[in-house]
């Protein structure tokens, strides 16, 4: 996924998984769909990767595990948005940003499903907002942590 090829993120995303399922590795499992389901979006088969991402979260959210939720519901806004479900975009980008919040960092990632859910409503003025929201949320959160230290 990192490198962009979405094929092999599909073929070693399956592998793990099986291999994750085998030794009862829930956690893994989870993170090996999530290569699945950006290798559907990647080809264009949004509602795969809808599918695949709405299963992602409510498993995640099923083993309170903040880290997978966040690395699906980020990238679902975009499926959703690129699949023209704004409002659908738009919730999950909200439920993105709670719990990035939560997790205390990724704040940007979850603004840009605001942004492309705003993109696929048509409305730029809106999308430049929501950018601009986003980099000084990540700001905030750096800003934060540097008076903890």
């Amino acid at each position: 996924m990192l490198v962009g090829d979405a094929a092999a993120a599909a073929l070693h995303g399956e592998e793990g998984r099986t291999l994750a399922d085998a030794i009862g590795d829930h956690f893994n499992a989870r993170q090996c769909r999530l290569g699945l389901a950006w290798a559907h979006m990647c080809r264009g088969d949004t509602a795969s990767a809808i599918s695949q991402y709405a299963d992602l979260i409510a498993e995640a959210r099923n083993a309170h595990d903040v880290m997978s939720l966040v690395s699906a519901v980020v990238p679902g806004a975009f499926a959703l948005a690129f699949h023209g479900d704004v409002d659908g975009a738009r919730a999950t980008a909200t439920t993105a940003i709670e719990a990035c919040t939560e997790l205390g960092f990724l704040l940007a990632e979850a603004y840009a499903g605001i942004v492309m859910a705003d993109l696929a409503a048509g409305d730029g003025a809106a999308a430049l907002a929501a950018a601009k929201t986003a980099m000084r949320s990540d700001t905030n959160v750096a800003v934060e942590k540097l008076k903890l230290v």
